[in-house]
């Protein structure tokens, strides 16, 4: 998390290496979606219940229905789901 330097490259060019204040968690850390978790719980707030759920990370969505049948789903989808997140 300290000292840590980066320089930009493309093709045949490189700049000077410079350091990096304030740079944050390193790219691939494993803190990184824990900290997601807990600075965007509230994102998504749609509870898990008998009828069904929805879930975020990062830049998927889901949503989820539980029901006798598809269509019954479908149906509960497109008139109610859909319409609360457009």
């Amino acid at each position: 998390m300290s000292d840590r330097h980066a320089n930009i490259g493309f093709d045949d060019f490189r700049t000077e290496t410079e350091p990096l204040a304030n740079a944050g968690l390193a790219q691939g850390s494993p803190l990184s979606p824990i900290l997601f978790a807990f600075f965007n719980a509230d994102l998504v707030d749609q509870p898990v219940d008998s009828h069904g759920g929805a879930s975020a990370f990062i830049d998927d969505y889901f949503r989820w229905r539980v029901g006798r049948s598809a269509e019954e789903n479908l149906v509960k989808i497109q008139s109610e789901d859909i319409t609360r997140i457009e």
